[in-house]
């Protein structure tokens, strides 16, 4: 789910200036062959799976009362999952309330391969977990500032994060 787009396997997709202030909620669903699957939920896009460039993009408002999003797992302010290489995320900000069980992030819940960069991105947003998840181990949780959980080459410049992190986990 994601407050702009929801999924993307457009090549070179660019988002500018965009902002979302509405509420997102991301549920899992089971697959056909009876797996629990989950979705993942960004403010501005849930999950991109070819070349991405957002710039200035805004999820919430600055007094963290809009852009709220919830979800299982690749959970973040701006974007949810980022599966390509050669990611940019520059000049966005996410002041949006994050709840997650895991990987979770202010700007992004996962990148999963390399040449990723986070060029002056700010999160302000709050973090908190939702109810426990069975299958979830206490090592698998993964929050951070602006990254949850970062697989492959990624730079982080000149970005910030102040959000609280609230994290009860019952396993």
């Amino acid at each position: 789910a994601g407050g702009i787009i929801n999924n993307s396997a457009a090549n070179d997709l660019k988002i500018i200036g965009c902002t979302n202030t509405g509420t997102i909620e991301a549920k899992g669903y089971t697959n056909t062959e009876g797996e629990s699957v989950t979705a993942p939920a960004g403010g501005i896009i849930g999950f991109a799976s070819n070349s991405l460039y957002i710039e200035n993009c805004i999820n919430g408002e600055e007094n963290g009362e809009s852009g709220s999003i919830t979800g299982m797992s690749r959970v973040g302010g701006i974007a949810g999952g980022i599966l390509p290489e050669d990611t940019t995320i520059k000049g966005s900000t996410n002041h949006g309330l994050i709840t997650g069980i895991y990987r979770v992030g202010g700007i992004a819940g996962q990148t999963s391969t390399g040449n990723t960069i986070f060029e002056n991105c700010h999160n302000t947003g709050d973090f908190t977990n939702v109810h426990s998840y069975e299958s979830v181990s206490p090592t698998e949780t993964r929050y951070g500032g602006i990254i949850g959980l970062a697989n492959g080459p990624v730079k982080i410049m000149n970005s910030s994060s102040s959000g609280k992190v609230s994290i009860d986990p019952v396993y």
